[in-house]
């Protein structure tokens, strides 16, 4: 069945907020070149050597004498020295070739391009963040952390699929996502619907609402839109998925905002789809709309 890792990205992109900002230092001045001996002597080889160029820009890169390099890679925190980490939270960390990624286990973040140069991970900007609420509030505090720690510089060790970072007094031990979390059949999982994408903007589930759920058995969706019950069919081919129209029960929802909830749900999944797993995570979009769902033993979802 034709899933697909979106590696070091979590659904989509959401409106991002600056968290911490990074000076990247400036490189050293072109030396001068050496004294001329005179004619009659054989001139001896005064060429300087080329100073070592600052972080570009222009992507990350593994620097000479580095030898870490962590491009496409996408790593699970499995320990934690002198951070106490929120109770069933996961955080993640990724090395994209668009820039760094992650999350503090509530919102994504969308950082800046990086460079590993010296067996130091540096930032050649802000981090940026989704604005999704979260409960509990200390997820979001979490999140603000763990952007600070990779903007502050830590030095990096790479043995096999471990990462290690360290910043001042603390440590954080990472994993390969592969290796600590392989993604999840589409077939046979329970996904719990986690946010809401219009456009560029990611939206949590509206507080008070019954969570909506999907199971895809053999060619058979069921659908749970959180006030009524029901599915259709469904193919998979390569990364699109074919819905068909769904037969629910008609059940009035008890809130307004559930509702426009089910409205939501039922509107993007009929149809043509691109879906996309990650870990634990699904993405479905279809044009400009989108709902990203979580396996339902992956922890409770973001709530507002």
């Amino acid at each position: 069945m034709g899933v697909h890792r979106g590696r070091g990205r979590r659904g989509a992109a959401g409106a991002l907020v600056v968290l911490a900002a990074l000076a990247v230092g400036c490189g050293n001045d072109e030396p001068a070149a050496g004294t001329q001996p005179p004619a009659t002597d054989p001139a001896p080889n005064t060429e300087p050597t080329k100073p070592t160029d600052p972080p570009s820009s222009t992507g990350p890169s593994t620097p000479s004498g580095s030898g870490i390099d962590l491009t496409g890679r996408a790593f699970i925190v499995t320990d934690t020295d002198g951070h106490e980490p929120v109770p069933g939270s996961q955080l993640r960390v990724s090395f994209d070739e668009r820039g760094l990624g992650g999350t503090g286990g509530c919102n994504s973040f969308d950082g800046p391009r990086w460079v590993v140069e010296s067996d130091v991970l540096r930032l050649d900007g802000p981090i940026g963040m989704t604005a999704m609420a979260c409960e509990p509030t200390a997820l979001m505090d979490q999140d603000a952390w763990l952007a600070r720690f990779l903007s502050g510089e830590p030095t990096v060790a790479l043995d096999g699929d471990t990462l290690t970072l360290e910043n001042g007094d603390v440590t954080i031990t990472l994993v390969d996502e592969e290796v600590a979390e392989p993604d999840r059949q589409l077939e046979g999982t329970t996904w719990v619907l986690e946010g809401i994408i219009d456009g560029d903007a990611v939206s949590s589930v509206p507080a008070g609402t019954p969570i909506p759920t999907l199971t895809f058995t053999g060619t058979d969706l069921t659908v749970d839109t959180g006030c009524n019950t029901g599915g259709g069919t469904y193919a998979v081919d390569g990364d699109g998925l074919a819905v068909s129209p769904l037969r629910l029960t008609r059940m009035a929802c008890s809130e307004p905002a559930g509702n426009e909830l089910e409205r939501t749900v039922v509107r993007t999944l009929e149809g043509r789809l691109t879906f996309e797993i990650d870990a634990d995570v699904l993405t479905l979009t279809s044009g400009g709309r989108g709902l990203t769902y979580r396996a339902m033993d992956s922890g409770p979802p973001a709530t507002s």
